[in-house]
C-alpha cells in the first residue's frame, strides 16, 4: 500500500469517527433539550459506567482464564 493510499485511506477512517462523535453529540443534545452541560453531564455519567463496566468484566475475565490454567 503506498502511503498516498494509507493517507487517504487513515483521512476516511478519521471523517467516519468524526462523524459518529458528531451524532453522538447532537443526540446528547436532543435528549438533553439543549442544554450543553446537562449533555456534558451525561457523556461524562455514561463514560464513567462504561470504564467501570468494562473493568469489571476484565476481572471476570481474567479470574475465569486463571482458572483454566
Amino acid at each position: 500500500m503506498t502511503g498516498e493510499a494509507m493517507n487517504d485511506q487513515l483521512r476516511a477512517y478519521l471523517n467516519d469517527h468524526a462523524q459518529a462523535v458528531d451524532d453522538d453529540v447532537r443526540r446528547a443534545l436532543a435528549r438533553t433539550h439543549g442544554d450543553a452541560l446537562t449533555a456534558l453531564r451525561l457523556c461524562l455519567t455514561v463514560k464513567l459506567s462504561l470504564s467501570e463496566e468494562r473493568e469489571r468484566l476484565q476481572r471476570q475475565t481474567s479470574r475465569g482464564y486463571s482458572r483454566r490454567k
